[in-house]
């Protein structure tokens, strides 16, 4: 594109204006111009750069810099950049972390004029800026990367990044103190890096420390970004704290406290299956009040994070407190959901609430065994393997408990094919069956 491009065009071609701005960035290394986009305005970067990057008074002064530079009209080029293209990044529109990405990209004109008259004194003067704002820049780009790529599951966040050593290029960086560096979405970063550097007694005072930042700068973070750093909060959690009931408690506390944050902001990312499991982690450290506590404080919301599971939530809540025909009945007025998962915990949850029962329920417990398999077996891809592998064996666990004779059968045998498996969903229960079994 040999002009600059009129960002203000709706018909503007995205490829083409994402050439234009990136140009050293096309090639044949990546595969379309889409997944480029999404690569350098990744889940982190979007939150501190403009969502919209082609859109401002800096974006048009960019455009107008580079048609200057290319077309060999140095002394505009350079009265332009002093006059109008600096002075746009003062905007109030514009935050302090935009102000480095769009420094960068007038640098990078600045280094192209450079580079292509050796003989013209005057871009000396920028180049030394020019220089820096580049290696910042590019410094900073590794920092948002690493943040993203090992926020992302099934990657051990953090741990193996400072294996490489990427924090110690980063140090010299950050040592600068650069303004945008005091935004609270950097300092709650940062911060997070640290945590996972420590040992594990450090790690937690790094922890506390992230918390606070996070209650004390919440109102000036999207929600999006919010749900982000939650996520990756969750996903560290085994990693900084090792107490079983302690981690826990951590997950409740996470998960109250976006929600919170997620409330104020009137924009919701949670699902309501995430709330069913919290209820669920009450339950599971035996604290009923608490689950009636949460339960009460939240149920109204639960629509806007998707499926209303208030009955399904309910429904657990009086089947720890031994309450197994009013859970009936609650179960009993319930459809299916359109949400696979939701649909497994109501399976699972009614299974249970039919072998509590005894009696003549225990062939309705047969038949819900019998359903559920089918159910697994029919939606094992949607699920995945883990999901489908765990309930497979919950139903079969189950149903082995349905078909023993108290006072006569093993039970060491299936109490050690519980202990095998430690993500088995309604571990607990299974659990204190084996030991208490059922009455015929």
């Amino acid at each position: 594109m040999d002009f600059a491009p009129d960002f203000n065009d709706p018909a503007l071609n995205e490829e083409e204006a994402f050439k234009y701005v990136f140009p050293e960035k096309v090639g044949d290394d990546f595969g379309n111009i889409r997944k480029l986009r999404n690569k350098l305005l990744g889940q982190v970067e979007k939150y501190i750069f403009l969502e919209e990057m082609m859109e401002g008074p800096w974006a048009e002064k960019l455009a107008m810099l580079r048609f200057l530079g290319k077309n060999k009209m140095l002394d505009e080029f350079y009265r332009h950049l002093n006059q109008e293209f600096y002075p746009a990044l003062d905007s109030p529109d514009l935050p302090e972390g935009n102000q480095l990405y769009w420094r960068y990209l007038g640098a990078r004109e600045v280094n192209n004029v450079k580079s292509a008259f050796q003989d013209d004194g005057r871009s000396g003067l920028y180049f030394q800026e020019a220089s820096d704002s580049l290696d910042h820049y590019y410094l900073y780009q590794k920092l948002v990367y690493a943040c993203q790529m090992l926020n992302r599951q099934n990657i051990v966040p953090l741990e193996s990044a400072f294996q490489l050593g990427l924090l110690d290029e980063f140090r010299p960086f950050l040592e600068k103190e650069l303004p945008f560096l005091q935004q609270p979405l950097f300092q709650i970063w940062i911060t997070a890096f640290n945590m996972l550097r420590e040992n594990e007694a450090g790690r937690l005072e790094w922890w506390n420390r992230l918390n606070d930042l996070l209650d004390e700068h919440f109102s000036l973070l999207s929600a999006n970004a919010i749900s982000l750093i939650y996520g990756y909060l969750q996903n560290n959690v085994r990693y900084i704290i090792t107490d079983k009931e302690a981690q826990h408690r951590v997950y409740i506390r996470l998960f109250e406290s976006q929600i919170d944050k997620e409330v104020f902001k009137n924009h919701f990312t949670l699902s309501s299956g995430s709330f069913y499991n919290t209820i669920q982690t009450y339950l599971l450290l035996d604290d009923i009040q608490g689950a009636e506590t949460s339960f009460n404080r939240y149920k109204g919301i639960l629509p806007v994070l998707g499926e209303d599971i208030s009955d399904l939530c309910n429904a657990a809540i009086q089947f720890e407190k031994g309450n197994f025909s009013q859970a009936l009945d609650i179960l009993n007025g319930i459809q299916e959901f359109s949400n696979l998962h939701n649909n497994v915990k109501f399976r699972r949850l009614l299974l249970k609430t039919y072998f509590e029962l005894g009696g003549e329920y225990i062939s309705l417990a047969e038949d819900s065994v019998n359903a559920f398999r089918v159910y697994i077996s029919r939606y094992a891809d949607q699920l995945g393997e883990l999901h489908s592998t765990a309930n497979r064996e919950f139903i079969n666990i189950t149903f082995k408990l349905l078909r023993m004779i108290p006072g006569k059968s093993h039970l060491t045998g299936l109490e050690a094919e519980i202990g095998a498996f430690p993500r088995l969903p309604e571990r607990k229960w299974l659990l204190a069956k084996c030991r208490k079994p059922r009455k015929k």
